[in-house]
């Protein structure tokens, strides 16, 4: 057989084989710890945003997109306060008391906005 590589340039593909890196699935704690920072009086409040199992990407647990995050563009954050999102993942039966996460993320909301909204 026959496979003409220039209209399908991956190999694996054309010859009809599963790629050679097969991606590995798992399932962690997902605990999403909102604080809130003001100038001046340091942190205002601590409280968790959501508490869930989730399943990724083994190759995905040292990054994190923060595209889930919404911003509003017509409403910068304001320079006196912001709010830090700190993402730690855990495995599935981790007591979170004592347990130290398989990986942490953490970003404050004016990053993000920045990011999103710059010139």
């Amino acid at each position: 057989m026959v496979y003409n590589i220039s209209e399908d340039k991956d190999i694996t593909k054309a010859a009809g084989r599963k790629n050679e890196k097969e991606v590995k699935k798992m399932k962690v704690r997902q605990i999403i710890t909102l604080k809130g920072w003001v100038v001046g009086s340091g942190w205002s409040y601590s409280q968790v945003y959501d508490d869930q199992v989730i399943e990724i990407d083994a190759d995905d647990i040292n990054s994190m997109d923060w595209n889930w995050w919404e911003t509003d563009a017509d409403n910068p954050p304001a320079e006196s306060e912001d709010t830090k999102i700190i993402v730690d993942l855990y495995a599935v039966d981790a007591d979170i008391d004592e347990d130290t996460p398989l990986a942490s993320h953490t970003k404050w909301v004016s990053e993000i906005w920045a990011e999103r909204h710059a010139e």
